[in-house]
């Protein structure tokens, strides 16, 4: 999507929305036992504890369909479980709320801990017919990168393309993968390497919170680090190379570096492991997916005349240019929701 502008003595730019739906549905759909199976999934940034769970039929476009068709929650270790039919088609995966560790600051005497807010949520798709699923900050990043590169309702064709991208070049499955704590892992080699990956993240995100003036990444932060991942690079670049953050602060670090520091850190727990090297390959954008329409304003608001009180001009987050801004709607091939935005 590229960017569309009106001036409002602010810009008005169309960002991408989650798209993410909601409603009441049972906790599990009927099944019958002879042709049922048991999906179980973990959510992981530090492991995420009493998350919600919900899954969604999936649109085209990479978008939630009606009610959700099951909901659960994680437990202390962000595991969930739940019962499907055997053949189940694709289903989007939301996980929205929770706690966890931040593995980025464990020196004092109790770990600091990150509490998400009930409309925060991370993103993933579990596959057709698979028992086992992920939500990472790169499913997250996985499903971004294909709703953005879909214009032709196309979304489950490039996620299938992305997902063997991304394990190419992660080493793991990023959706098939459950990764395991970053902190104290365990379980398979590959469940490991994705908690060392994932450490690593960890490092890089706590660089962009804190060069946001932030104490602790909150979820915008989270949401932004995650969307920067579309390349499998910290770069502070999404998808069709939209500059997310400013990365010229951090000079010459890579995910790898951080993965190393990481490692360093936490020699003990991932002795014996393979140190990933992701730098050197990277997730390009999908031959054919580049975005050449821009976004439409649909609807505009009256022209709008504030008063600055001082030099510096007007924030765009005065409450006047934010009331105006109700007034936008605006449509794109990419984004079934765009959002306007002041900067």
């Amino acid at each position: 999507m590229n960017p569309c502008r009106t001036s409002l003595l602010a810009i008005a730019l169309l960002t991408y929305g989650c798209g993410s739906s909601s409603g009441t549905a049972p906790a599990e759909p009927a099944t019958d036992a002879s042709s049922s199976a048991r999906v179980a999934g973990r959510a992981t940034k530090g492991p995420l504890a009493d998350a919600s769970v919900a899954l969604f039929e999936v649109d085209g476009r990479g978008n939630a369909v009606g009610d959700a068709v099951a909901r659960t929650s994680t437990d202390d270790l962000g595991n969930w479980s739940i019962t499907l039919p055997a053949d189940h088609p694709p289903y989007l995966v939301t996980v929205t709320g929770g706690r966890f560790v931040d593995e980025a600051d464990t020196t004092g005497e109790t770990p600091r801990s990150i509490q998400l807010g009930d409309q925060d949520v991370l993103l993933s798709v579990l596959p057709a017919g698979e028992t086992t699923v992920a939500v990472t900050l790169f499913t997250h990043a996985l499903v971004e990168k294909s709703r953005r590169e879909s214009s032709s309702n196309d979304f489950l064709g490039l996620l299938v393309q992305n997902q063997a991208q991304f394990r190419d070049t992660l080493g793991v499955d990023p959706l098939l993968t459950r990764s395991a704590d970053p902190l104290a892992p365990s379980g398979s080699a590959d469940e490991q390497r994705y908690a060392l990956i994932a450490g690593g993240a960890a490092y890089a995100l706590n660089a962009v919170a804190i060069s946001r003036d932030l104490a602790a990444a909150d979820y915008a932060t989270i949401d932004l680090f995650a969307r920067g991942l579309v390349d499998c690079r910290f770069d502070g670049r999404g998808v069709g190379g939209q500059t997310l953050y400013d990365f010229d602060s951090f000079g010459e670090r890579d995910l790898d570096d951080e993965i190393l520091r990481f490692r360093n850190n936490n020699f003990d727990a991932y002795q014996g492991l393979e140190i990933p090297t992701l730098a050197a390959v990277g997730c390009p954008a999908t031959p054919g997916s580049e975005d050449t329409t821009a976004p439409a304003f649909t609807a505009t608001a009256a022209p709008l005349l504030v008063g600055a009180t001082s030099a510096a001009g007007i924030a765009s987050t005065a409450a006047s240019i934010g009331e105006a801004l109700t007034a936008f709607t605006a449509s794109d091939d990419r984004d079934a929701s765009p959002r306007v935005e002041a900067l």
